[in-house]
């Protein structure tokens, strides 16, 4: 149990007095002469007047503490001490390279670790103005140390510099594919044979197993048809004309179709007299002037007129009956 330095004698007197403690220890006698010095009250320490905001508080908000504990865990909470992130120009650029050129991470790279560390190259510094010095074939780690270099020793900025090394690295790998396809078609053609690609060699694997599982031709009529029968329509559309349906007369232009169309022209009724009355007794039929003649122009017309039967006869090319 934990004691204070006043109580410390104290409990070592009455340890004696129940004889619990034969002897006093060495300290007890210089201890009783010389007493620790007793402390005062603890008490909390005094605290600025202002709130857990910055804000001054009242007489009745000091009592007061934060209202929430999640505000006292805020205002209690040590700060954090992170590391800096490390962070290099050369990823930067090389992650941005294989964002634009994915296809350039397909190329097969040895990654074994030789004896000795390769020296740098001789072409460096403000000599090396041209991805060409580095050879007619550079890889993505010259194009990033190319970079650095136009950046370092001409000023240009990060995004002038990368363009200007990407352009000539497609540049020079463009001239590099054209000098390989042309030595390849010249070799060729003087009867030098390469070795098939992986696809090409899995292509022709599955055709021939595909020969294989064909059916036999000897046998070819025992095998049943799994298309059933279908019958055939009756009509079949086609774009020539029988030449019964073609019309056996000469050309007229559609005259003779319309022909049939027309019908008798209607009457006409004489309107030269000035009077009124014989207009309307030439109309009626009422003898007048000239009521007898119109009386035996339209009982001549209508003689000429045709009923409804025959005029459909006369149009479907038939006879009246």
């Amino acid at each position: 149990m934990r004691k204070f330095a006043v109580q410390v004698p104290e409990q070592v007197s009455r340890l004696l007095r129940s004889s619990l403690i034969s002897t006093p220890p060495t300290w007890y006698q210089p201890a009783l002469a010389n007493p620790p010095p007793i402390l005062p009250a603890r008490r909390s320490r005094e605290r600025p007047p202002f709130s857990w905001h910055g804000e001054p508080l009242t007489t009745g908000d000091l009592s007061r503490g934060p209202t929430r504990l999640s505000q006292l865990k805020k205002e209690t909470q040590k700060q954090r001490y992170k590391p800096r992130v490390i962070k290099y120009e050369e990823d930067k650029i090389r992650t941005q390279f294989f964002r634009d050129y994915p296809f350039e991470a397909l190329r097969a790279t040895s990654l074994v670790e030789m004896r000795s560390i390769e020296s740098e190259h001789a072409v460096k510094g403000s000599e090396w103005i041209s991805l060409e010095q580095r050879g007619a074939y550079p890889t993505v780690e010259d194009l990033v140390e190319f970079v650095l270099n136009l950046r370092q020793m001409q000023g240009l900025s990060l995004s002038r510099a990368y363009k200007q090394a990407t352009e000539e690295f497609v540049k020079l790998r463009a001239r590099h594919e054209m000098a390989t396809m042309a030595a390849e078609i010249e070799a060729r053609h003087w009867g030098a044979e390469f070795p098939t690609e992986p696809f090409e060699r899995f292509h022709n694997k599955l055709t021939e197993n595909l020969d294989t599982n064909a059916p036999d031709l000897a046998n070819k009529g025992k095998i049943r048809s799994v298309v059933k029968y279908k019958k055939p329509n009756r009509l079949f559309w086609s774009a020539q004309v029988p030449e019964e349906a073609l019309p056996s007369d000469e050309y007229h232009a559609g005259k003779n179709y319309v022909h049939k169309w027309r019908l008798p022209a209607p009457p006409v009724m004489d309107t030269s007299s000035d009077s009124l009355l014989a207009a309307i007794d030439a109309k009626v039929g009422s003898p007048g002037l000239d009521g007898g003649k119109e009386k035996e122009k339209v009982e001549k017309e209508k003689l000429h007129e045709m009923d409804d039967t025959s005029f459909l006869h006369t149009i479907l090319g038939g006879k009246k009956e």
